[in-house]
């Protein structure tokens, strides 16, 4: 039979590391978050992207934390930083060195929301 005949599933295409080096923004506002993006060859929307930071957050951004790691559009890695304290972030906030784990799925060609909803 002519063409894949794997059946539709939430099988892995790929699962990389990749090593970034992040720099927070300057200013959050107390008790509010803000979304920077960043420049990673390669990934892709649909890609499932974990953020391992490999420095203490706390004394490289000025106690920020990260919210939530997506990427936005191809080459675009977006972070959401949340500044959960009393006071505002200021300053100049030192790069983070990360390491990126991107899992590509098998169905990103067809788009995330066709992934499968539930474990069969």
């Amino acid at each position: 039979m002519p063409g894949n005949s794997d059946v539709a599933s939430g099988g892995v295409a790929f699962n990389e590391i990749l090593y970034a080096s992040i720099t927070p923004p300057a200013t959050v506002l107390t008790n509010s978050s803000s979304v920077s993006t960043y420049t990673i060859n390669g990934i892709l929307q649909g890609d499932c992207i974990d953020l391992y930071p490999q420095s203490n957050l706390a004394t490289s951004t000025t106690y920020l934390t990260v919210g939530a790691v997506w990427c936005s559009a191809a080459n675009t890695l977006s972070v959401q930083w949340v500044n959960s304290t009393s006071a505002s972030s200021s300053g100049s906030p030192t790069a983070v060195p990360c390491v990126l784990q991107v899992t590509r799925p098998k169905l990103l060609p067809f788009g995330y929301k066709n992934y499968p909803t539930a474990l069969e």
